[in-house]
């Protein structure tokens, strides 16, 4: 008789695009480093497991 393994449990996806899903999170303020950047901003695709950061001097909608 072969042996089957059970899959992990599945999860619904409740988004009409289930691989266009991104968390975007800012980190800080932080003590000044160089060239004055207190803030760290990441984003993450849910789907790929991407990484992308990007360090700021300030939070303003024109940088993120």
């Amino acid at each position: 008789m072969p042996t089957t393994h059970a899959p992990e449990v599945l999860h619904n996806i409740t988004s009409p695009w289930p691989f266009g899903m991104y968390r975007i999170d800012i980190l800080g303020p932080f003590p000044i480093a160089k060239d004055q950047i207190k803030f760290l901003l990441v984003t993450m695709d849910y789907f790929t497991k991407w990484i992308e950061d990007k360090l700021l001097t300030t939070i303003m909608a024109q940088k993120v």
